[in-house]
């Protein structure tokens, strides 16, 4: 069997698809199921993370809901639009659901997340409070809807494993792994 073309794969012998680079770094850390990935998308980051549904990056702010920006911003595709440098998109591919974010070091729930749009961005929340001001107000009104983690610095990567789900795995000076609530 032939490995995928994925800068972090390596041939095991029952999984030749698996992402190794989280197995390597932290094999006593790392859940098995968070292994065997696709690395699709990945980033560096410096400052505080924000995961959540693209569609709630206006959460709050009365002026963005009411205009037309998730048209204008190709459903939150186009970061020139949103004014973001560090930003990932990618689908949920199961639609709307709900999430949790887990430390990988304590495994102790960092918090939430959920889609309505059936995707998930990663994003600085500093760039957030440029595109809307009101956006932190909003999240810890609504903690379901958005992790924040303080001062992160190191690569998100968006995964998906064998089963077909997606997950987000940081590393870094906090390491965290995502998965369905």
């Amino acid at each position: 069997m032939k490995s995928l073309k994925c800068p972090y794969a390596l041939y095991l012998q029952n999984f030749p698809y698996a992402c190794c680079k989280a197995q390597k770094e932290h094999p006593v850390l790392c859940p098995e199921d968070y292994t065997k990935c696709i690395i699709y998308n990945n980033m560096k980051f410096k400052g505080t993370l924000v995961i959540t549904d693209p569609c709630y990056l206006a959460g709050g702010n009365d002026i963005l809901d009411k205009s037309n920006w998730w048209v204008e911003s190709n459903y939150g595709k186009n970061t020139d639009y949103l004014g973001f440098t560090s930003y990932i998109r990618e689908s949920t591919i199961v639609g709307d659901w709900s999430w949790k974010t887990i430390n990988s070091d304590t495994r102790k729930l960092l918090g939430e997340f959920c889609a309505d749009s059936g995707t998930v961005c990663v994003c600085l929340l500093e760039e957030v409070l440029k595109f809307n001001s009101e956006f932190k107000n909003w999240a810890i009104e609504h903690p379901w809807c958005v992790t924040i983690i303080e001062n992160f610095e190191g690569n998100v990567e968006y995964t998906i494993d064998q089963n077909g789900e997606f997950h987000l795995i940081g590393t870094g000076n906090i390491n965290f792994h995502t998965r369905y609530a």
